[in-house]
């Protein structure tokens, strides 16, 4: 897989491993799209790392998804995604419940914009 040219979706990236994640796929010359739940957090990375877009969604609500799908599917075709989940087991758990059910509502989308670019 080549390194640069994708954009690349990151849930959790405001802080910890996922901006990590975030920083790494920038220099390497992707575009990164991150995603949390505090909107001061994910303003402080955006004027710090201007080349990170942010959209605050709290994955746990279903109409917050909802417009997060819509806005990625109307503007941008992500081709990767990252999740950035603390220790706790529970927080894992409930993160990628939250990540699958992301992954479910944008696929129509996506697949959608695959077929047609193939």
């Amino acid at each position: 897989m080549k390194q640069s040219g994708h954009t690349v979706l990151i849930t959790g990236g405001a802080s910890g491993i996922g901006l990590a994640l975030a920083e790494r796929f920038i220099q390497n010359g992707n575009k990164v799209i991150v995603i949390g739940r505090n909107e001061i957090k994910l303003d402080q990375k955006k004027d710090k790392h201007p080349g990170i877009s942010t959209y605050c969604c709290d994955l746990a609500s279903g109409e917050q998804l909802d417009a997060l799908v819509q806005l990625l599917s109307a503007e941008r075709l992500v081709t990767e995604f990252w999740a950035s989940y603390r220790n706790n087991r529970l927080e894992i758990r409930v993160g990628k419940v939250k990540l699958l059910k992301l992954v479910q509502r944008w696929f129509p989308s996506l697949a959608d914009k695959i077929l047609k670019n193939s």
